[in-house]
């Protein structure tokens, strides 16, 4: 059952990108779709904690892990969107076994390997002034180690602001990547902080112990491609709770110049879904030939 999901799932996502209609030029005066592809690779630790009946500190098991995901999305002029993201997390920790066949009991230390994939397909309806979607969890097992935190099987965001400017968001299960970019659940607000620059600071939490902050940034280098930067920072119980990634987006679509001044853009499409503001149009110079001789009363 679960390979015949996988295998729909990857249908869509590689028909997706031709299965839609072009954008619209940006002087055409239509609003167009666009489609947006990304690819990101992160790597980082936490730790599950023991603690007592007090909170006290009991035992710390620390993980390793290395994810890498890709999404495929598109939205369309009426603002729906659909689109899947899938990944794979390679999670790394050492547990202590003890042989009680022997006498005296003998202590080994054990590497113990967790690597799960999963599909995350969504839909969604990102409007100028705010956003919601839902999606769906397929996975080939539990996150986490051994099965030691519980996932929701499904995904969701709602985002309240545009994205390009101030805007306030809560995301369940959507992080890019799984770990670094979002966690089991984040909450944070999200700024234009120059034509070519977002950002996007806020809280996460699992699979780390305890609350941490994470901080996106996106870079539009090109005017189809952007560069991703992902990051988490965190402690609890002792333990480093981090983790940081870098990827690179490309959207087909490309910006739609906004008029000096003014919130409306020159086409009437929508903005780049991926956030970063379309760059204002270069002033236009004055062509017209000035008459330089003096007039004579």
């Amino acid at each position: 059952m679960f390979d015949g999901r996988l295998l729909a799932i990857g249908t869509f996502a590689l028909l997706l990108p031709v299965s839609i209609e072009n954008p619209a030029a940006p002087d055409s005066g239509v609003g167009g779709g666009e489609t947006r592809v990304s690819v990101v690779g992160a790597l980082g630790n936490y730790a599950i904690i023991d603690r007592g009946c007090e909170g006290q500190v009991i035992a710390t098991h620390p993980h390793e892990f290395t994810e890498a995901g890709i999404e495929v999305s598109h939205r369309f002029p009426n603002n729906a969107a659909i689109g899947v993201r899938s990944g794979v997390v390679r999670d790394r920790s050492h547990e202590t076994l003890t042989d009680y066949s022997v006498v005296p009991y003998r202590d080994s230390l054990v590497e113990v390997k967790d690597d799960v994939t999963y599909y995350n397909p969504y839909v969604a309806h990102e409007g100028r002034n705010g956003g919601v979607g839902v999606g769906w969890i397929l996975s080939s097992g539990d996150f986490g180690s051994a099965g030691e935190r519980t996932v929701l099987p499904w995904s969701a965001h709602i985002r309240l602001g545009r994205l390009d400017g101030p805007f306030f968001r809560i995301g369940v299960m959507e992080g890019f990547p799984l770990y670094t970019g979002g966690g089991y659940g984040e909450a944070g607000l999200g700024m234009r902080a120059s034509p070519v620059v977002d950002v996007y600071a806020g809280v996460t939490g699992g699979p780390y112990d305890g609350p941490g902050l994470m901080v996106k940034l996106d870079w539009r280098g090109q005017t189809n491609f952007a560069v991703m930067l992902r990051g988490r920072a965190g402690n609890s119980g002792g333990e480093p709770q981090n983790g940081i990634g870098l990827g690179i987006s490309y959207v087909s679509a490309p910006p739609v110049a906004l008029v000096r001044g003014s919130h409306k853009n020159q086409s009437g499409g929508i903005e780049s879904s991926w956030g970063l503001a379309p760059k204002h149009p270069p002033a236009e110079k004055d062509t017209t030939a000035k008459d330089t001789t003096a007039t004579k009363p």
